[in-house]
């Protein structure tokens, strides 16, 4: 599905990475984590054909990523919606430029189940001012969705919620992906989330960066994980941590 080589970045004269490669599949979801500057921002970007690479190439089932595509979804820290719609029509205008051409009624039928599955269908006549953090959160994560992409890159999406609704939006990712079956690509700080959500666990460290260490998670996906990890999980947190305090190069 996803395939990236030897991909590499410089502003100025500073490196920030180097002779990156992995692929992802249709059915996985990785995690990227690493120390704060490392970048794992820079690298979502070029994923998305946000920004270009120094060397290297992006391919998404086998075309090569060079400009942003309804493909590719790509959702930040901060809640981007429109704050002049409702969340019933903000969701909507995903559908506008994506990969699927819908008629009226599809694209209600559409929209309702993505409300239902969110658990947005009461507040689907509010605006952007009348919610909390985490909802517009949720309606954020929706329009993306509605543009039906192939690959969904999430940058850092649950960093500035309370425990309750990061693990609301965690069960909410894992229902997208048993649905969906999509290719998920997360950045996050917050190691106990990457070994809960995750398939597998990329380590970026370094000067200039590169994939230092890499974990697979063979487990069960199912929701709440990230309140109590299996044993298995569990080991690769210890690692992770212990791999970040040692500077692993």
């Amino acid at each position: 599905m996803l395939q990236i080589s030897n991909l590499s970045i410089r502003f100025g004269e500073k490196v920030i990475f180097e002779s990156i490669d992995f692929s992802l599949t249709q059915k996985e979801i990785v995690a990227i984590v690493g120390k704060s500057g490392v970048g794992k921002t820079t690298l979502l970007k070029i994923i998305a054909g946000l920004i270009k690479a120094n060397t290297g190439w992006v391919k998404l089932n086998n075309e090569v990523v060079e400009r942003p595509s309804s493909k590719i979804g790509l959702v930040f820290q901060e809640y981007f919606v429109f704050p002049w719609l409702n969340v019933e029509r903000n969701i909507m205008t995903g559908m506008k430029y994506g990969q699927e051409k819908l008629n009226k009624d599809e694209a209600g039928a559409k929209t309702h189940k993505l409300l239902q599955s969110a658990d947005l269908l009461t507040d689907k006549d509010k605006y952007p001012s009348e919610l909390s953090g985490g909802m517009l959160q949720r309606v954020a994560i929706c329009r993306t969705l509605a543009a039906n992409p192939s690959l969904l890159l999430l940058d850092e999406p649950f960093g500035a919620l309370d425990l309750v609704t990061r693990i609301k939006l965690h069960n909410l990712i894992n229902d997208i992906f048993n649905l969906t079956q999509q290719g998920i690509i997360i950045v996050t700080h917050n190691i106990n989330e990457a070994v809960s959500l995750a398939d597998r666990v990329i380590l970026l460290s370094g000067k200039p960066a590169h994939i230092a260490k890499e974990w697979r998670i063979s487990k069960p996906r199912k929701n709440d994980s990230f309140l109590k990890l299996t044993d298995e999980q569990d080991n690769v947190l210890e690692e992770i941590l212990k791999s970040l305090d040692d500077g692993v190069a």
